[in-house]
């Protein structure tokens, strides 16, 4: 068993970027085709880091998970047998957020409206405050049809394509 595994994750600008969720799996071994696999998850601290332990040696891959996550290719690291691994250093892609409001042809606020981003890497969607307002958070660089829709159905000429790109 490996005795610790430790990674820092940062934002694109190199900042420390806690309270998120990863996940570490294990590739199967195609020489061990019955062979136990292992798996954790942890929580990053205030400095980005956070520490796996009582994992098997071999090939994982780590991502992070959950709804603050823009969607990533794995980082694949190596454990070796009886030695910990405490240098992997793991940078989250540019995200953003998108954030507008939901409004009639009046100009009030559409209660219990939805809104959804769709077309870029994953499906995003929140509903939206009693004002029409709303905020979705953690989107991935990529175009983007934002799309509206009250509890009776379509908000009209709501839908509209957006480029979310951190160098605009």
């Amino acid at each position: 068993m490996v005795d610790r595994f430790a990674e820092t994750f940062v934002d694109p600008t190199g900042k420390p970027v806690a309270d998120m969720e990863v996940k570490a799996w294990q590739r199967p071994d195609p020489s061990r085709p019955r062979g136990r696999q292992t798996w954790a998850r942890g929580t990053t601290d205030r400095e980005g880091r956070f520490e796996l332990g009582g994992l098997s040696a071999g090939q994982f891959d780590v991502s992070v998970v959950g709804s603050r996550a823009s969607p990533t290719k794995p980082t694949t690291v190596t454990l070796s047998e009886n030695h910990d691994l405490t240098d992997v250093r793991i940078e989250l892609p540019a995200a953003g957020e998108v954030r507008g409001t939901v409004l009639d042809e009046r100009g009030r606020a559409i209660a219990r409206a939805t809104v959804s981003l769709r077309g870029g890497p994953r499906p995003f969607g929140t509903m939206v405050a009693d004002d029409g307002s709303f905020k979705i958070e953690h989107v991935a660089v990529g175009a983007y049809e934002v799309l509206a829709a009250s509890p009776r159905g379509n908000c009209g000429s709501s839908t509209r394509t957006h480029d979310l790109n951190p160098s605009q």
